[in-house]
C-alpha cells in the first residue's frame, strides 16, 4: 500500500508544470568567431527593459517567465561575447517583448511558436538602430519525454533558444551591413581612402 501511494505521488510530481528553464532557452549557436573578428561589437549591449513573460501555474501549463528569459537573454548575449561588462560603456541598448508562446492545447507531437519583438537603440543618441519581430518554434515529441507537461515546457524551451539564436544572427548581419563609420583622421583626403 505504502509503496503504491508512493508512486501515485511521484507521478502527480512529476506531472506538475514547470517554466521554462534558463539554461535550456540559452543559445550557444551564434558564431562568436564574427564578434571576435569586430571588435566594436564585443561588449557592446546593454540589456534594457525586457516583458511579456507569462508566470507558470504549477498545475496549469508550463510557461516562459519574463525573469527567465531576461536571464536566457543576458546569458546567450554573453555566450556571443556582445554583452556589456559595464553598461554604461555599452553602444547599444536592447529591449525585448515576448509578445506571445502559441502553445498546443495538448498531442503527442508539441509545437510552440514564440514571437518577440527586439529593438535595438544607438545610446548615443537614442535613435531605433535595429528593430525585428522574430517567429520562431520547436517541436518536441514523446521519444523527448514521454508526460505531455515535460514535451510542452522542451517546446517551449526550444522555440525561445531558437528565437534568441535568430535574433543575434540577424544583429550581427544588420550590424556588418550598418556599422558606423570610423572618423577619417584630419588632413586624410576621402579620395585617398577609396583608392
Amino acid at each position: 500500500m505504502k509503496i503504491a501511494l508512493s508512486l501515485i505521488l511521484v507521478t502527480l510530481l512529476a506531472a506538475c508544470a514547470q517554466p521554462a528553464r534558463v539554461s535550456q532557452m540559452t543559445t550557444q549557436a551564434i558564431q562568436p568567431e564574427r564578434v571576435a573578428a569586430n571588435p566594436e561589437l564585443q561588449g557592446a549591449i546593454e540589456l534594457g527593459g525586457v516583458g511579456g513573460g507569462e508566470e507558470t501555474s504549477p498545475l496549469w501549463t508550463s510557461e516562459v517567465g519574463t525573469p527567465e528569459f531576461r536571464q536566457a537573454l543576458d546569458q546567450s548575449l554573453q555566450v556571443s561575447g556582445m554583452l556589456a561588462p559595464d553598461p554604461a560603456a555599452a553602444s547599444y541598448m536592447l529591449e525585448a517583448d515576448l509578445i506571445e508562446v502559441d502553445q498546443p492545447f495538448m498531442g503527442f507531437s508539441m509545437t510552440v511558436a514564440s514571437t518577440v519583438d527586439y529593438k535595438v537603440y544607438n545610446k548615443a543618441d537614442n535613435t531605433l538602430f535595429f528593430q525585428k519581430v522574430v517567429t520562431a518554434s520547436h517541436t518536441a515529441t514523446p521519444s523527448d519525454a514521454f508526460l505531455g507537461v515535460k514535451r510542452l515546457q522542451l517546446a517551449n524551451e526550444g522555440s525561445v533558444r531558437e528565437n534568441i539564436r535568430q535574433f543575434l544572427r540577424a544583429f550581427i548581419n544588420h550590424w556588418e551591413q550598418n556599422k558606423p563609420i570610423e572618423a577619417v583622421p584630419e588632413g586624410v583626403e576621402l579620395s585617398l581612402l577609396s583608392q
